[in-house]
C-alpha cells in the first residue's frame, strides 16, 4: 500500500497487512465490499486466482474489520450464482453457480454470512444483477456496442433472444445505500434488481435509438456462448421489502446518460 491521496486508500484486498493499515487509517461505520475479480468465462483455468481475489480476499477483508464497531457490511454478490434456472429469480432459490465467478461469489456469501454470525456482525447480501454505466470496461457487451456505434461501424451479435434484468448504475448506487441504512435488510440476502426483463436484441435497438445512430447492428452474426443463460430477471418484492427502493432511470433514459 502507497497510495493515499484526497482520503482515497489504495491496498491488495488478499494482503493482510495492507488491508489492515487501511482499515485502522478509515475505521468504517459502513463498509461495501464491491472488490472482486469479474470474469465470467466458463473455463476454470483461473480458479486459483478467482479464489484469491474473491473468496481469500473476502476473509481477508472480515478479519481486518473483527475489532471494529461498523454499522453494517453490505457484501456485493452477483445474480449470476442462481445459473440457468426459471426466472424470475428469487433469494430463496437453491443457486446452480454456472462459472468459477460465479461459484466464488456464492462461495463468499456463505463466507460473509457465517463470519459475521460468529462474531456478532451485521451484515447484508446484495445480488445485483446486469448494471450499466459510466467506466464499464471495454470489454463488456454495453461500452463495445456503443463504441462501435460512435464509430459508425458495424455492429456484429448473437440473435440478442437472451433476456436480462438492467439497472443503471446510480440506481444500484442508491439501492446498496438503502440497504446499509435498513434495519430490516440486515442478515437479509436481497436481488438488486429491476424486475424487468430486456432482451439483448432491444437494449442494443435502445442503444442506438439514444445515440440516434445510422450504424448497423447485425443480429445473428454471432453464436450463443455455451451454456448461455437465456432468462437473467430477477424477483424485487424483498428488495421492496426492505428498503422501499425503486429505480430512477428507465432504460432508454439511461443510455442517454451515457451519451452525455
Amino acid at each position: 500500500m502507497d497510495a493515499e491521496k484526497d482520503n482515497h486508500f489504495v491496498a491488495n484486498i488478499t494482503k493482510s497487512v495492507e488491508v489492515e493499515a487501511v482499515i485502522e487509517k478509515v475505521k468504517p461505520d459502513y463498509v461495501f465490499h464491491l472488490a472482486a475479480l469479474i470474469d465470467r468465462d466458463r473455463s476454470f483455468s483461473g480458479l486459483d486466482k478467482m479464489m484469491s481475489v474473491n473468496v481469500k480476499g473476502t476473509a481477508v477483508l472480515l478479519e481486518a474489520l473483527k475489532d471494529v464497531d461498523y454499522k453494517q457490511f453490505v457484501f456485493v454478490s452477483s445474480s449470476e450464482v442462481y445459473g440457468n434456472v426459471e426466472s424470475p429469480f428469487s433469494e430463496n432459490m437453491v443457486p446452480k453457480p454456472v462459472s468459477p465467478y460465479s461459484l466464488s461469489k456464492l462461495m463468499a456469501e456463505h463466507l460473509v454470512g457465517t463470519f459475521s454470525d460468529l462474531n456478532q456482525k451485521p451484515y447484508a447480501i446484495a445480488r445485483v444483477f446486469n448494471f450499466f454505466g459510466p467506466g464499464m470496461p471495454e470489454q463488456f457487451f454495453i461500452p463495445e456496442l456503443i463504441n462501435t456505434l460512435k464509430k459508425g461501424e458495424t455492429f456484429k451479435m448473437t440473435k440478442g433472444e437472451q433476456k436480462r434484468d438492467f439497472l443503471y448504475v446510480e440506481d444500484v448506487v442508491t439501492a446498496l445505500c438503502e440497504m446499509a441504512l435498513s434495519e430490516k435488510a440486515n442478515k437479509q440476502l436481497v436481488n438488486v434488481c429491476s424486475g424487468e426483463g430486456t432482451s439483448i436484441a432491444s437494449l442494443a435497438l435502445t442503444a442506438k435509438e439514444a445515440m440516434q445512430s445510422e450504424a448497423e447492428i447485425q443480429m445473428g452474426a454471432i453464436d450463443y456462448r455455451p451454456n448461455e443463460v437465456w432468462e437473467m430477471i430477477g424477483d424485487r418484492k424483498k428488495l421492496d421489502e426492505v428498503t422501499g427502493f425503486k429505480p430512477k432511470y428507465s432504460l432508454l433514459a439511461a443510455m442517454k446518460m451515457l451519451m452525455r
